[in-house]
């Protein structure tokens, strides 16, 4: 993916960042993972590990979260 900061947040433990990303740099990238059996591997297993973080109750609990913080703010 294209390394912006909002991108950055999400994939940079689990992704590939292009810093240029042009057509020729994300083909590049990819050849090179894909031929690179360890390093798929790898981001594979990172990938559903991160995947598994935005299930509906890991996202129900953080905006529950959020919404405790308001109001114990606000009284």
């Amino acid at each position: 993916a294209s390394d912006s900061p909002d991108i950055r947040g999400i994939l940079a433990d689990c992704g590939i960042l292009i810093q240029d990303p042009t057509d020729t740099n994300y083909a590049k990238a990819l050849d090179a993972v894909l031929a690179d059996k360890a390093t798929l591997r790898k981001l594979k297993a990172l990938s559903v590990q991160k995947a598994r973080s935005y299930s509906w109750e890991n996202v129900l609990a953080s905006i529950e979260d959020v919404y405790k913080q308001v109001h114990s703010a606000s009284t």
